[in-house]
């Protein structure tokens, strides 16, 4: 497994409040983002790092599991829903602005979108400031649609507990493959291989 950096927790009050309505416990992971983070409370163990695509433990949802049908608010432009992809394969990734593993993916995502414009990304900003967003969408120049997701609520359904976390899902909605941490090109082209295939 090649090495990966340290994913960035999501806000920790915000998304114990949205998570706990699934009834999750939140192992928050190690951020790179140089942002000061908020202390660890009684309801959460130490921060460690995460990475790979095991390496989040029970986190994340299964190989196999139907995606949520989540409708939203994008970062930019008009609602995204993601039942609009049902029958394609596409990668979906949890980012925010203010993660630098996350910002790194960006430019691997572009070229994937250039060697691969058949496969759709649709990012999900998690616990971010919308202005942040769009600034760093612009700035990255991400021609995907991104949903705002300012609560972690919807990044909850998907069960995702550490940025960045990306998601491969199959022409039947499913998930197919996933990443928990920052990918790399061999990564990620492994995941296109997989939606090739599904």
């Amino acid at each position: 497994m090649v090495p990966q950096d340290p994913a960035r927790p999501i806000g920790r009050r915000a998304f114990l409040r949205a998570a706990g309505l699934a009834g999750m416990a939140i192992p928050l992971a190690a951020c790179t983002s140089g942002r000061p983070q908020p202390p660890v409370g009684p309801a959460s163990p130490s921060p460690t790092p995460t990475s790979g695509t095991d390496a989040a433990g029970a986190s994340g949802l299964r190989i196999g599991e139907e995606i949520p049908a989540v409708r939203s608010e994008a970062v930019e432009g008009p609602e995204v829903k993601l039942e609009q992809y049902r029958g394609h394969p596409f990668l979906i990734n949890f980012w925010a602005s203010g993660c630098e593993p996350c910002r790194r993916e960006f430019p691997l995502l572009r070229g994937m979108l250039e060697r691969h414009s058949d496969l759709p990304i649709v990012g999900i900003d998690v616990m971010d400031r919308k202005e942040d967003a769009a600034a760093f969408a612009q700035q990255a120049d991400a021609t995907w649609p991104s949903i705002w997701d300012p609560d972690g609520s919807i990044a909850a359904q998907f069960r995702v507990r550490v940025l960045p976390v990306t998601y491969a899902i199959g022409r039947n909605f499913r998930l197919i493959d996933r990443q928990f941490g920052e990918l790399t090109r061999e990564r990620l082209d492994q995941m296109v291989d997989a939606m090739l295939k599904s």
